[in-house]
């Protein structure tokens, strides 16, 4: 009998991020609509802070690509801190995420 899930969830803002996309987007049919949350432990902008960018460009990189990819690829997110949860508020407001 073929795995039909109610829920997938992910806790990845990279590699595995696209699979939310994919599966609103009914790339793998088999599997029906079930619900895909999105668990986040850590910030996108504390991670390019440290490996990539520490100014405003990165800071901006992260709230668009937040704001514009990972926000609406995702039916739920779930926060392990109100710390993590503030990059969710601050990339879903179009206001902090145009300004560089």
């Amino acid at each position: 009998a073929a795995e039909k899930p109610d829920l997938i969830e992910v806790t990845d803002k990279y590699t595995l991020s696209l699979i939310g996309a994919m599966v609103r987007k009914n790339k793998f049919g088999s599997l029906g609509r079930p619900v895909v949350v999105h668990f986040s432990c850590e910030r996108m902008d504390d991670n390019f802070g440290a490996y990539l960018s520490k100014g405003r460009l990165g800071v901006w990189f992260a709230r668009w690509l937040m704001g514009n990819f990972l926000l609406p690829s995702f039916d739920h997110h779930i926060a392990n801190s109100t710390y993590t949860a503030d990059e969710f508020f601050e990339a879903a407001d179009p206001s902090k995420r145009s300004k560089l």
